[in-house]
Parts: C-alpha cells; structure tokens; sequence
C-alpha cells in the first residue's frame, strides 16, 4: 500500500474515491500491471543495447553471381579444344597444366615425355586469360562469401547467447536458435558446391537462397529492439513511469470497485438530501 500512497485504511479508501472521480473506463489489465510493477518497484534497471540486423547485401550479391551458372572452359578456337571438349575433361586438364614445368617435356599425367613446345603453348593458348580471370572470380568469390558467413555466424552466436542471459529477451531464444541453425545449414552447402564449381570449373551450381532466411531472422531481431527500446524509455523516465503506473494501478481499483462505490456514492447523496431537506424543515418552523 505504501508504494502506492496509501498506507492506511483511511488513506486508501481516500485515495479510491478520488482515483473514482477521473477516466476510469479502460484500465490496464491485471497482468499489464504486474509486468510494470516488476520493473518499477524493483531495483531501478539498467539500459540495453540493441541489436544490429544482419547485413544482407554482400551475400546476396555472391549468392546471386552469374558466375556460378557460367561453364568455364578455355579458349574454343585451338586446334586441341575440340578433343578436350569432345572428352569433357577440361577441369582434368586444367590441374594437370598447373604441375607443367617450363622446360620440362614429362607430363604429369603419364609421367612420359610428350610435352612438346608447341604443345605446351597450345595448352597455354586454351587456358586464356579469360578462363584464369574467371578462375580467379571463383577463387575470390568463394573467400568473401566463407569470410562473410564466418563473420555473421560469430556475430549471431554471441547474439543467441547473450538472449539466454536476458530474462526479459529469452523468450526469443528458442525461436532464433532454429532459424540460425537453419540458415548456417544454407551457408555450408553453399560453401561446398562453391568448393565444388572450383574443383571443377566447367559445373554450373545454383547457390541456395539465404535472404529469406536472413529476413526472418531480422523480423524478429526488429522485435527484440522494439522491446529494448520500450525498457530503454522506460529507465530514461523511471521515476516519471513509476507515477504514472500508480495513477494506473488507482485506475483499476477504480475501475474493479465501480459498483461498490456508484452505491456508496448514491447513499451518501441520499443521506446529504435528508439532512438538508430536515435542516431546511427546522428552518421553516
């Protein structure tokens, strides 16, 4: 009763009455005012840090890339990409022309020596500079995305694990715990048909879809923030929060005893009539 100005019988049934002559017509509930209580008349909270939604674009842009569908093959008009197309071992040939040593006839295949030079620079000739810039493309891509993914699963750990932490957050746990698992499932098949395109240049690969994951991650990250942001106004303003939950808490004493004092009210306009009209009686005799 203290807590609320009222620590007598007297006191309250004054405060009650008062609390009854203003807007009492839509209180808060039962449950609304314990949660507020819980925060207002403990220890004074401290303030939350937000959290930052997951940055989608550098992700989209690799998971999108045209280079994943696009066959990666050397150069057509040698005169030795018609038998290397026609058994289909471009990418066979491709790691073999890496242990090619300059000067050196054996090949690295058979181990005989039936490297000639024009050969050699035929090989040289099919794997163009187109085929090793798009070889590198692969090559690039495939690290940003790992280094992208790496950076955004410590971050969401930390996240998670900072919720179960936070009674007033953990309620979110369990649902953005199976999303991550979700969406990290994603990053590493992506990671492994990357691996695969760069094993074997010539594979087109459809790389899986994250955003949409990574948007209903963020819905619910939204959510958390728009709770802190609500704890974060409620501790900027405590003590003028906690007046306002005790007008509410008078409110809905107001609001739970209307009947009871609608009829306490109506019985003393009653009696205040008679005294008057017995006054007035007196006074006309």
């Amino acid at each position: 009763k203290s807590a609320i100005g009222a620590g007598t019988k007297d006191r309250f049934i004054e405060k009650l009455l008062a609390a009854h002559k203003q807007d009492h017509s839509n209180p808060l509930s039962i449950e609304e005012l314990k949660k507020k209580a819980g925060v207002l008349f403990g220890q004074q909270p401290l303030r939350m840090n937000s959290y930052n939604l997951i940055d989608k674009l550098t992700l989209k842009s690799i998971e999108e890339d045209h280079i994943w569908s696009k066959i990666i093959v050397g150069k057509k008009d040698i005169d030795i990409a018609g038998l290397i197309t026609k058994l289909g071992n471009s990418d066979w040939v491709s790691r073999g022309v890496e242990y090619l040593e300059d000067g050196n006839d054996v090949c690295p295949f058979c181990q005989q020596h039936t490297i000639t030079p024009s050969f050699r620079s035929k090989l040289y000739a099919f794997f163009d500079e187109e085929y090793k810039h798009n070889i590198s493309n692969v090559q690039s891509s495939r690290e940003k995305y790992k280094n992208e993914v790496d950076t955004i699963i410590r971050s969401l750990e930390n996240l998670i694990e900072s919720l179960q932490r936070q009674e007033k957050l953990s309620t979110f746990y369990n649902n953005l715990n199976s999303i991550f698992s979700a969406l990290k499932a994603e990053f590493f098949n992506n990671i492994e048909l990357i691996s695969s395109k760069q094993k074997e240049p010539s594979r087109t690969i459809a790389l899986n879809n994250t955003i949409d994951i990574i948007d209903k991650f963020n819905s619910e990250l939204t959510r958390i923030n728009t709770i802190i942001i609500e704890h974060n106004n409620l501790v900027d303003n405590f003590t003028r929060e906690k007046s306002v939950l005790i007008n509410d808490i008078w409110s809905f004493f107001a609001s739970e005893y209307d009947a009871t004092i609608t009829k306490h009210n109506r019985e003393i306009k009653g009696k205040d009539s008679a005294i008057k009209n017995l006054e007035a009686k007196k006074g006309w005799h």
